[in-house]
């Protein structure tokens, strides 16, 4: 099983890359960053439904953020979107810094009054992500 998902994320990552083409946060190359679910393969048993692999439910992020998002430091709020683009199919969101990482040694310059846009797709993934 392990090689399975290993080999699926190596898919998963590519398919990343080529939407997304650098991280949706700091613009860094793909070769800094990780291929993110939105919902966490771990709730997978939780959401069987879901397709943990589907291009859609990730993100392509620089590894430190994509930590930072698997840790709940940061999140969206999936209703409320700033701007929505039919043209690239894609919507706006405020990042949302969890109030709780006060004593968190990182510098979280990067994410405060940061917007991060995303494809339309990914919007229900967030709002499963959320329920849990």
């Amino acid at each position: 099983m392990y090689r399975v998902s290993r080999s699926f994320q190596k898919i998963f990552r590519q398919k990343l890359i080529s939407r997304d083409t650098s991280c949706l946060i700091t613009s860094a190359p793909p070769i800094v960053c990780e291929a993110a679910h939105i919902v966490e393969v771990k709730n997978h048993k939780k959401h069987p439904e879901v397709d943990i692999y589907n291009k859609n439910n990730g993100l392509l992020l620089r590894s430190d953020i994509h930590k930072l998002f698997d840790l709940h430091y940061w999140t969206i709020y999936p209703d409320e979107i700033i701007d929505l683009c039919e043209k690239t199919n894609s919507a706006t969101f405020r990042i949302i810094l969890n109030p709780h990482i006060i004593d968190v040694e990182y510098d979280f310059t990067e994410l405060i009054n940061k917007n991060i846009t995303v494809p339309t797709k990914t919007i229900p993934y967030f709002k499963t992500r959320y329920k849990l």
